[in-house]
């Protein structure tokens, strides 16, 4: 290895006569797949005499940034979503976590030393903090002003440390600084951006502004620590790539960062687009004057994210050892008491690891479980898992299995058995649970038995009765009398159970308003777009999926998937669309990066949230948070609704609901399958339903399935709607298997049923979701891929890309996302055009394609193997 504190990098840069002859590279390099300065998977490539030997896109990190290797090159560190940072081995494997609770906000360069600590620091503060890796406690810090834009790094020796600011202070904004550690002297280096520092702490390399005669992004620049410039590096004569030496296209490069172990490398991002799309990592020899682009595939496909953080000269990882792969971390299981057992699940086995897998065992700790190892083929074996339920009470029982083989570490994975005793009622309900009639009105309100796991149950004849405003008599009927008035209390009453009701009596019909905030590429049944109340604002995408299950009032997930953002934003509806009355906001809110903000809202002129951070609130990031107030509306002012952040942060709401206080329309509302329920594939799903107005239901449903959380739906009570004389009402069974034209395999972890009315989904309360769910492996159908055909929308696929064809001069936008609901395309714009979603360069696996063009929209499956 190179000693970085030693070497003198000038004569290699400057000396026309190089005494050192080229040669070809070899070493690592650490990449994060993801948009500018977002989270991402930290992939390690590695490199041998110029050539991608290795990718490895299996290290376990599905969300990191900023990752850096250590000095001896057989670690390497990364700042999670969480306030820490992780040390890994070079195969991901964590060996290490360093609490971190100095910054406000997450954490966007690190720096190992070689005395084996590590620097860190975040934007919008102004220190670098160490760290002591053996101890995980704080070591030190440096206080550096102005504070910290995108990134500060620290030389390996601890004499220097360089970043960019983001300040007011200096006309452009974004500058360049340098600060000799020792003396504390700092130095500014002009306007420009992605400054850092070689591991001997003597020169800076940092992004230019505008500078002779080239646009920012377009040139860089090496200066010696004192601020003294000695060397420029231009787009066309720099990097190895025709498509960006054109100056007809318009490249750029961005976050250069010099590497952790040689004076003579640093590493950029390179593309066509760096500040969103097409990001390609290379490295730069400046002994040589040569580039090599770490990337395997085709430089020229439309759409990459690739940035590049570090490169590790010379060395290159050892044999990885073997390790064990697990087809699932979970099972479940339900039978009822005394019946028969249910159906055996399979859980495969693999080598995720390097080597031979061998001598593997299956062991497990319940009485009631038996576990069977056999064979599935080389470097493949399937563990059988059966559940006897013989003698088991009703109740939920747990147990853990292993899976052991030589010289790997065990793996486990959970398995759940839900005996069902037999069913007694527990509860009455209600419908509806909040009615408005007018005066001498009627309204029909009925009441329903559960059982205690919340199915219906038969009950006899119960009896009514009402506190005031009207009578109900002994069917459920009530009238209300001639008077304005309430809330009134409905009681109903079987054996020694009873539930209540509320009904208003009031000539002034309920407001109900759905208001989806943000981009109007992610349409939602019963969800109105933002556009005729919002001020200000811009749109933002959320680019991983939301955690919606088991939140009170959580909306659709798709309703996450993109916000209104911006310090001073608002909202304004007039007395015609909220005239006076008192009403529930509620605020769907989410954060997607572990920020600590500080975002207020004020909803008629009165403070309601001052000062939160969602994501605290939330329990994390990628969490839905939902907040309900009550105002009053007077003077027929109508509702405002104003949104702001303290310190530059902006605030950002997903979705608004305004209605009428107490008024919940009457709703449908799927009663099963549960959440956490599995189902065999080949077997029955029952789902069960209910419709909440005290009125029959004034429409027809068609049932749909989703096996990927909501991405994508296809119909499964093929050939008819269904209505409430319907005898499939309420009750309608559906042989599991494969969905879609082309056999879209059912079996998933994240499944889901929807009703949809078939004429009305789009009014409130006509659709309804169920809890997740599960379908297991049984009988699995095979995945296919999908090709769609809509007015103003066409979508086909070649064998390199999805081709996304719009028409007319509507406003268009495309999104396609993978499993667990990242971003990995998008497209807006106006007028026909023929887009390219970049198929080849996807790993293998299943992508969803959403596509709006104006009143049209199309959502299917696309299936990538390689």
């Amino acid at each position: 290895m190179k000693n970085p504190s030693s070497r003198n990098i000038l004569p290699h840069i400057f000396a026309l006569a190089a005494a050192a002859c080229p040669h070809a590279e070899t070493g690592m390099g650490l990449i994060v797949s993801a948009y500018r300065d977002q989270y991402g998977p930290v992939y390690r490539i590695d490199m041998k005499d110029g050539m991608v030997i290795h990718t490895e896109k299996d290290l376990g990190i599905s969300e990191g940034i900023c990752p850096r290797f250590s000095p001896d090159g057989t670690r390497f560190a990364y700042a999670p979503k969480a306030y820490e940072i992780r040390i890994c081995k070079l195969d991901g494997q964590l060996e290490k976590t360093i609490p971190v609770s100095d910054f406000s906000r997450s954490m966007s360069a690190l720096s190992w030393t070689q005395d084996n600590f590590i620097w860190a620091t975040a934007p919008r503060h102004t220190k670098v903090v160490k760290y002591n890796i053996e101890t995980g406690e704080k070591a030190g810090q440096a206080n550096i002003n102005p504070d910290v834009g995108n990134g500060a790094y620290v030389s390996r020796n601890e004499e220097t440390v360089a970043w960019n600011s983001y300040s007011q202070s200096y006309n452009p904004d974004y500058q360049r600084f340098v600060m000799d550690m020792a003396a504390g002297t700092v130095t500014r280096l002009g306007a420009g951006c992605a400054v850092s520092v070689s591991p001997d702490g003597q020169y800076i390399l940092c992004n230019n502004a505008s500078y002779n005669g080239h646009s920012a992004h377009t040139s860089m620049s090496i200066f010696l620590k004192d601020g003294t410039r000695y060397k420029d590096y231009y787009r066309e004569t720099m990097l190895d790539w025709p498509e960006f030496k054109d100056p007809s296209n318009h490249g750029t490069w961005n976050r250069m960062v010099w590497s952790g172990n040689s004076n003579d490398i640093f590493c950029l991002t390179a593309g066509l687009d760096v500040k969103r799309y097409n990001a390609l990592p290379w490295i730069y020899n400046i002994a040589d004057d040569k580039s090599y682009c770490l990337y395997e595939g085709d430089k020229s496909d439309e759409v990459k994210w690739w940035w590049c953080f570090d490169f590790y000269e010379g060395k290159l990882p050892g044999p990885l050892p073997p390790a064990i792969g697990l087809g699932a971390d979970s099972l479940g299981f339900g039978a009822a008491e005394g019946k028969a057992n249910p159906a055996e699940q399979t859980v495969t086995v693999t080598n995720k690891g390097g080597g031979t897998l061998s001598g593997v065992s299956v062991s497990d700790d319940a009485a009631w479980l038996n576990v069977e190892l056999g064979s599935a083929g080389s470097q493949a074996w399937s563990i059988a898992n059966a559940v006897d339920i013989t003698g088991l009470a009703g109740g939920v029982y747990t147990g853990t299995v292993i899976v052991s083989a030589a010289g790997a570490a065990d793996a486990l994975y959970a398995v759940t058995l839900t005996v069902y005793s037999d069913a007694a009622l527990t509860s009455l309900r209600i419908m509806p649970s909040v009615a408005y009639v007018a005066p001498e009105g009627t309204r029909q309100f009925a009441a329903r038995g559960l059982d205690q796991f919340g199915e219906p149950f038969d009950i006899g004849t119960v009896t009514w009765a009402i506190d005031a405003g009207g009578n109900i008599d002994a069917t459920g009927l009530f009238t209300a009398s001639s008077a304005a008035g309430g809330p009134f209390t409905v009681t109903a009453a079987y054996e020694d159970l009873t539930a209540e009701a509320t009904v208003l009596v009031t000539s002034t019909e309920p407001v109900y308003m759905r208001i989806n905030c943000g981009r109007n590429a992610w349409f939602v049944n019963g969800w109105g777009i933002d556009d005729p109340y919002a001020r200000d604002g811009t749109d933002q995408d959320m680019d991983d999926a939301v955690v919606v299950d088991g939140i009170e009032h959580a909306a659709d997930p798709d309703i996450y998937r993109s916000a209104r953002s911006g310090d001073g934003h608002s909202y304004t509806m007039d007395a015609s669309v909220v005239p006076n009355g008192t009403y529930t906001v509620r605020l769907h809110l989410v954060d997607n990066e572990p920020v600590e903000r500080g975002i207020s809202y004020r909803i008629g002129g009165e403070t309601v949230l001052d000062g939160i951070n969602i994501a605290d609130e939330a329990g994390g990031v990628n969490r839905a948070l939902v907040k309900d107030f009550v105002v009053t509306v007077a003077d027929n002012d109508g509702l405002q609704i104003a949104c702001a952040g303290s310190n530059g942060d902006e605030p950002r709401e997903c979705g608004i609901e305004v209605f009428t206080e107490g008024a919940q329309p009457a709703m449908l509302v799927i009663d099963k399958p549960a959440g956490g329920d599995t189902y065999a594939n080949g077997g029955a799903l029952n789902i069960k339903w209910h419709w909440t107005g005290g009125t029959v239901f004034d429409g027809a449903v068609v049932v749909e399935f989703s096996p990927d959380a909501g991405l994508s739906w296809y119909q499964i009570n093929a050939g008819h709607s269904i209505g409430s004389s319907h005898n499939e009402w309420g009750d309608f069974t559906w042989r599991i298997g494969a969905v879609g034209e082309t056999s879209i395999s059912p079996v998933s972890n994240e499944a889901l049923v929807r009703l949809k009315e078939y004429e009305k989904f789009d009014l409130p309360g006509y659709t309804a979701l169920s809890q997740q769910f599960a379908v297991d492996a049984s009988g699995a159908a095979k995945d296919a891929r999908k090709a769609g055909d809509m007015r103003g929308i066409r979508v086909s696929q070649t064998g390199r890309d999805v081709i996304v064809e719009v028409g007319g001069s509507r406003a268009y936008a495309a999104r396609m996302v993978d499993m667990q609901g990242r971003i990995v395309w998008k497209a807006d714009g106006r007028t026909s055009r023929r887009l390219a979603a970049p198929r080849s360069s996807l790993g293998a696996g299943v992508y969803i394609l959403s596509v709006v063009n104006g009143m049209y929209r199309w959502k299917g499956r696309m299936i990538a193997k390689w």
